[in-house]
């Protein structure tokens, strides 16, 4: 699948639309009994989650949407501290600023 973005209303995860990154993303065509399709587009699924187990086939941390994170965090067992919509969105997000805690070597083409 080529690159693109989009949004979608996933009502588990967020009230509102959340913004979408799909990089060269693969396609979920099937699911297990278990598993509960959160996201479904076109022809494929792009978001499903089972007890212990959650799948997406974009990229969350590309946008400044908290809502996948937060959701997961949830899942994870930990308690928000503020629960109001409007922390959906992170204000000083930047599309370089996710690899911030990372470290990235500068790597010279062709060595």
């Amino acid at each position: 699948m080529d690159s693109f973005t989009t949004e979608a209303i996933i009502v588990q995860v967020a009230p509102d639309a959340i913004p979408l990154t799909f990089i060269r993303a693969p396609k979920i065509i099937r699911v297990g009994p278990d598993v509960e399709v959160l996201l479904r587009l076109d022809d494929y699924i792009a978001a499903a989650e089972s007890e212990g187990v959650l799948t997406t086939v974009f990229h969350p941390e590309l946008t400044p949407s908290l809502a996948f994170h937060r959701y997961f965090a949830k899942k994870c067992g930990f308690s928000l501290t503020d629960e109001s919509e409007q922390m959906h969105i992170d204000a000083s997000w930047t599309r370089e600023g996710w690899t911030r805690m990372t470290q990235m070597s500068d790597v010279k083409a062709g060595q």
